[in-house]
């Protein structure tokens, strides 16, 4: 049931402490089937019926993030962004403050704990960029943190590339995918925050031109990437790097990084190549972007 028929309903008032109750549930499918059913009364319900339940509401989805089945994350993690969407332009700015603080408090403390959670990480890295612009400049409070973390997260799913593909034919293209998901969360949350994002520069440059080395010396990677469509860029990561890189390249610390590795000696043809590549879609403008 949608709007406005939900809202009309008789009983609708007491569906969200009930489905929030519900999450409490110890099956992970029950808890997720739940927290999709909060995640429908927050979309569909009328604001002042989700507002009136504003602090309750995001506490108990707060504190939900510890169980970190893939289901659960799947439900959890729109529920809460599309509930702090409806909510937050309705705060105070105290308030507003408050409770944005907390809840990156949250996030950050749970990129670090699903580190080791390849299903758990990429629930995150699939969801938060929603999250990332309505947060806006709030995020600066935890920008240096946020963003190693996230750099982190992108050098597992690099390194767990490079497993998968070791003696594998035809893993390649699976492999890289998380690791496009990992730039993507990277370059979400540096343009969220991109007045305060340029002074991280050197550290998100060090975790993104590693990731696209390694990625790129990979057997079977293309480089560079089809510049006419994109029929090669399920075996190459060089435009998600990219568009990383030239949004903070305003002081020109990643393009003198760059230039620093083309002058650098190396016996790899395919480290060349790669530089090269990275060289040269930088230099192409917004081409890749």
């Amino acid at each position: 049931m949608r709007r406005p028929h939900l809202g009309r309903a008789e009983g609708s008032h007491r569906l969200l402490p009930l489905l929030l109750r519900w999450c409490e549930l110890l099956d992970p499918w029950a808890r997720a089937a739940a927290l999709e059913g909060v995640g429908h009364c927050v979309a569909q319900l009328p604001a002042p019926e989700v507002a009136w339940h504003a602090e309750f509401l995001l506490h108990r989805l707060r504190q939900v993030l510890v169980f970190r089945e893939e289901a659960v994350l799947a439900a959890l993690l729109p529920a809460l962004f599309g509930a702090w969407e409806v909510l937050s332009p309705g705060f105070d700015p105290t308030a507003h403050a408050a409770l944005a603080s907390s809840l990156l408090d949250d996030l950050q403390r749970e990129l670090v704990y699903v580190s080791d959670k390849p299903a758990a990480r990429r629930s995150y890295f699939r969801a938060l960029p929603a999250l990332f612009p309505l947060l806006g400049l709030r995020l600066c409070t935890h920008l240096g943190g946020l963003l190693e973390c996230c750099g982190q997260l992108l050098d597992i799913e690099v390194a767990t590339a490079v497993a998968a593909v070791a003696g594998r034919e035809g893993a390649l293209a699976a492999a890289l995918l998380p690791v496009r998901d990992a730039l993507g969360l990277l370059y979400s949350l540096c343009r969220a925050a991109w007045p305060r994002a340029e002074a991280h520069a050197l550290l998100v440059t060090r975790h993104v031109i590693a990731a696209h080395l390694r990625c790129a010396t990979l057997p079977g990677t293309t480089l560079p990437a089809a510049r006419d469509g994109d029929a090669d860029g399920s075996r190459t990561v060089l435009p998600e790097a990219v568009r990383v890189l030239r949004l903070l390249d305003a002081s020109g610390h990643c393009s003198e990084a760059v230039a620093l590795l083309r002058n650098r000696p190396t016996t790899s043809r395919r480290a060349q190549a790669a530089v090269q590549a990275l060289a040269e879609a930088l230099a192409r403008g917004t081409e890749l972007d």
